[in-house]
């Protein structure tokens, strides 16, 4: 900026000028550069006053991005299953129950292969139940089997019962888990961010239909 004021004297546009292209005599030439330079300055203090003091966002206005953080990844899981009431913990759940699954990470479509689901009430907690589809990822590298579980409040465990995931509410909680290839330890690689799951039908009865729909969204954890 103080360049910009110095260069004034060059910038004899600024200033009228005569038939001969010098200073008007019915203008101080002295005058004209003082005011110029007072002009360049009080915008200054105008434009330094929104930097150090921008406007709020108007409400629906984009907001930019200047994290140099990535942003994390999300895994999309979709699709609809039917299985069991007490099929949790089945020797090969892959080939328990029917699951049909969408699968993507980054929005980039993922190859599914083999699929199942069981139901059964949760192993920490006897309040809730649980619904696990279970997922054969297909890979450059292999596979991977992945899980996505789903569990809700014992009371709102009904046919027709639809829960979308809400932090206030905690109705529908879940995690994204990883199981491993050669010690198959299970962990939670992501949490559930967002999405909603629907059930047609939800026997507690041992051996009756467990079936329905879910779209669900999981934020990874940083280390896989």
């Amino acid at each position: 900026m103080q360049a910009l004021i110095g260069a004034v004297p060059q910038q004899h546009p600024y200033v009228p000028l005569d038939k001969d292209g010098k200073p008007s005599q019915t203008m101080n030439f002295k005058a004209a550069v003082a005011a110029t330079k007072a002009f360049i300055a009080g915008r200054r203090a105008v434009l330094q006053a929104l930097v150090d003091n921008p406007p709020p966002l108007t409400a629906g206005a984009p907001k930019a991005n200047c994290s140099d953080k990535p942003t994390t990844p999300l895994y999309a899981t979709s699709g609809t299953f039917s299985t069991t009431w007490g099929s949790s913990g089945a020797q090969d759940p892959l080939s328990t129950g029917k699951a049909i699954v969408k699968l993507s990470l980054a929005g980039e479509g993922l190859k599914v292969g083999k699929t199942g689901a069981t139901a059964g009430p949760s192993s920490k907690d006897k309040s809730r139940r649980v619904v696990e589809v279970h997922i054969e990822e297909v890979g450059a590298k292999g596979t991977r089997h992945l899980i996505a579980l789903l569990s809700v409040p014992d009371k709102l465990f009904v046919a027709g019962g639809k829960f979308p995931w809400s932090k206030a509410t905690g109705d529908l909680a879940g995690a994204l888990i990883a199981v491993d290839a050669k010690s198959a330890k299970p962990a939670v690689v992501g949490l559930l961010s967002s999405g909603i799951l629907s059930l047609d039908k939800a026997s507690m009865t041992s051996g009756e239909a467990v079936a329905g729909a879910f779209s669900t969204k999981w934020a990874l954890n940083d280390k896989k």
